[in-house]
């Protein structure tokens, strides 16, 4: 029922969840008979629209999506109950606070490494690090390391290959060969 009211009046996500969070809560802690379940969920979704919505749906619309069943007035007095048990607490972490926070957690950072970047360059992503309780997040910093390549060895700005070729070929020149470090092919005349 909450989902399909939520969707007619086209109401924030919040104010699903808010609804939800005080049926529970309420539910918790009161009995209360099948038959007026329905009135609970009206008069929990009219306090979180009110509360969530910039411009709430009236109590009357409440009362026609429940083919009016309930009056104005025993949706108003639910309310009213809920609100006292509450104690006019409302700011409830709800679902969505948790899906938000871990929407933030999972944030995906891109490193565009560039090609003649050296080793121990750094980059820096501020206040992407760890949150702490009553403390601003670090900064994230990533280190630059060499990945070691099986065919070729750095010394200093160039790749070094080592092969094996005879005297004569030394000598009297060759081709030799070569993969890149993208995979493809090339050729090198020793002369």
């Amino acid at each position: 029922m909450c989902l399909s009211v939520s969707e007619e009046y086209k109401l924030v996500p919040d104010t699903l969840y808010l609804t939800v969070s005080l049926i529970d809560h309420f539910l918790s802690h009161n009995f209360i008979e099948k038959q007026r379940l329905q009135l609970l969920g009206v008069a929990c979704m009219l306090i979180a629209s009110k509360y969530e919505e910039i411009c709430a749906p009236r109590v009357e619309e409440f009362c026609f999506i429940t083919d009016n069943i309930y009056t104005r007035e025993e949706v108003l007095k639910m309310e009213s109950k809920v609100l006292n048990f509450l104690y006019f607490q409302l700011s409830v972490p709800t679902t969505k606070t948790f899906l938000r926070r871990q929407a933030q957690e999972s944030e995906i950072l891109t490193i565009d490494v560039k090609p003649g970047w050296k080793k121990g360059t750094k980059i820096t992503f501020p206040d992407k690090g760890n949150e702490q309780p009553n403390q601003l997040p670090a900064d994230l910093v990533f280190v630059i390391d060499e990945k070691p390549y099986d065919l070729y060895k750095r010394d200093g700005n160039d790749l070094i290959v080592n092969k094996r070729v005879s005297l004569a070929e030394a000598l009297g020149g060759t081709t030799i060969n070569l993969t890149t470090l993208d995979g493809g092919g090339g050729d090198d005349t020793i002369f």
